[in-house]
């Protein structure tokens, strides 16, 4: 389902896809970038608990999406 034909090009073919918009795929992305490596998301998880404010934003904007297209 396309939401945002603007956005980047997914694995499916298709651009801005509510998996590319909804997911933690974007928001892995970010993270691995952010920390020089590859982040799963048990870590993304922990590092937010732990007071990471960027990992926290991460999982909040990514429920946000998901929440507004769910809506």
């Amino acid at each position: 389902m396309t939401i945002d034909p603007a956005a980047g090009l997914f694995r499916c073919g298709n651009r801005g896809c509510l998996e590319l918009t909804a997911s933690f795929l974007p928001a892995l992305g970010a993270a691995s970038r952010l920390f020089g490596r590859t982040i799963d998301i048990d870590e993304l998880i922990r590092r937010a608990r732990e007071g990471h404010f960027g990992c926290a934003r991460l999982i909040e904007d990514t429920a946000l999406q998901a929440g507004w297209w769910l809506a």
